[in-house]
């Protein structure tokens, strides 16, 4: 059964910051004359927030943001999600959410799906739209929006299960190192679920969610090691390096 647990690490919202860091001296653009108004109320913003003076920059964010610059309305809507400079205001949150995530912003978008799976922020549950929006998310490469296609497919409650589709989005995911995808991959394989079971396979994708600190992959390293003879631990050991090609 699919729970938020598997590839949701944080609440709504959670990411629209750290997916979009302050940018360093040298990607500020270099001609002023260049940026758009909206640009350099932006990074005004930056400017005022990397100098811990943040109810300073939300005020740039929110001239910035109602000039159409989406990575400013995702930070406006993180600071109301979370009465940072602001009274904390959901409403106002996704309306900023979703200004930006119809701009084609991915963790605006990735937000967007998920008040939809759930129904919650002021959003009544559309499984059918949330499809829409984690995929449109996802193909932007979204690490934790292809990991609920993946989910999706899997699942095939609201679209027809398909384990190979569920593998490929699994997969995409994995590639930017999220444990929840790794853990998924393994199971599928363990289970022989869509898939001819392979604890080899699966062994070695526990392998590398261990390699990337996730609890869920020693779990699942220790529950699959008790299953295998030790050539087949051997022959997995030399199989997970490869598995993301690096």
């Amino acid at each position: 059964m699919r729970t938020y647990k598997k590839c949701l690490a944080t609440v709504l919202f959670a990411m629209a910051l750290t997916s979009s860091p302050a940018p360093s001296k040298a990607e500020f653009p270099l001609d002023a004359f260049t940026q758009t108004e909206a640009e350099k109320f932006y990074f005004t913003g930056i400017a005022h927030q990397s100098q811990d003076n943040p109810s300073v920059a939300i005020e740039w964010f929110r001239k910035s943001a109602e000039l159409g610059h989406s990575e400013a309305q995702v930070r406006l809507a993180f600071a109301y999600a979370n009465g940072i400079e602001v009274p904390k205001d959901i409403s106002k949150a996704m309306y900023w959410n979703q200004k930006a995530a119809e701009q084609g912003h991915p963790t605006a978008q990735f937000n967007l799906a998920v008040a939809y799976d759930l129904g919650t922020a002021g959003f009544q549950q559309n499984k059918t739209k949330a499809f829409e929006w984690f995929s449109k998310s996802a193909k932007q490469g979204h690490a934790k929006a292809q990991c609920e296609l993946g989910n999706i497919f899997s699942d095939g409650k609201s679209v027809s299960s398909n384990t190979q589709e569920a593998l490929r989005w699994y997969r995409l995911s994995a590639a930017q190192g999220n444990a929840p995808a790794l853990k998924q991959i393994s199971l599928i394989y363990e289970e022989g679920k869509g898939v001819l079971q392979n604890y080899i396979h699966a062994h070695a994708w526990a392998l590398v969610a261990v390699s990337l600190g996730s609890p869920d992959g020693y779990v699942a390293r220790k529950r699959l090691s008790e299953k295998m003879t030790k050539e087949q631990i051997a022959e997995s050991q030399k199989l997970a390096p490869t598995l993301l090609g690096k």
